[in-house]
């Protein structure tokens, strides 16, 4: 039996053995390679799953004498997998025994759970033109506007960056904003207490 999935996707695959494995050690692995020969490491293990771990569910049927075996795949087992065809296979650790083995098929996917179903609108982000020629080695990134009033990233040298410093306006713990003094931009502290007060208000306004 073959396992479709798609990439970042959840799903259950049951498998029929005979007799009671319940109280046996079902382990279930997925390699590139099904060869022993070049795949015994264990960090080859692109998926790994076991009963004593209650990653498989192992249930017995005795009206039908055998035992129902359910590999649960959750949407991190493949979502950064790439898609391709791989191996799996079943195995009763316990008595060294072959249960099940096939092709394991990650196909590719667009859309998963993972996607950020929250993305902000294109008209709200902003963004700059950026002229790698204008950066010297040790250059920190700003922006600034042209003299026409678009947006641009520019070098900011860092003893120009240490110089908008006031370490008289830092207290312990505080976090770095620019603000305009002077028609300059400079660098102060913003308190952590300042920060929780406005959120604060914001929530409660």
């Amino acid at each position: 039996m073959d396992i479709k999935i798609y990439q970042g996707t959840n799903g259950n695959f049951t498998f029929f053995a005979a007799g009671n494995l319940t109280a046996k050690e079902i382990s279930f692995v997925v390699k590139a390679d099904r060869n022993i020969s070049t795949s015994t490491d264990v960090s080859k293990r692109l998926i790994d799953k076991n009963s004593l771990r209650n990653e498989i569910a192992v249930n017995y049927s005795l009206t039908a004498n055998k035992t129902t075996i359910t590999i649960t795949l959750l949407d991190s087992d493949t979502y950064q997998k790439e898609a391709g065809n791989y191996y799996y296979d079943i195995k009763n650790i316990t008595d060294e025994d072959v249960l099940f083995s096939g092709s394991f098929i990650i196909k590719p996917g667009v859309q998963n759970v993972f996607d950020d179903t929250q993305l902000p609108n294109m008209d709200t982000i902003k963004y700059f033109i950026l002229n790698a020629r204008d950066l010297e080695i040790g250059d920190l990134l700003c922006t600034r506007r042209d003299g026409n009033g678009v947006l641009k990233g520019a070098a900011l040298p860092l003893t120009a960056f240490f110089q908008s410093f006031d370490i008289n306006e830092f207290e312990p713990n505080d976090i770095l904003q620019t603000k305009i003094i002077d028609g300059k931009m400079k660098c102060s502290g913003l308190s952590i207490s300042a920060i929780v007060e406005a959120i604060r208000s914001r929530l409660n306004g």
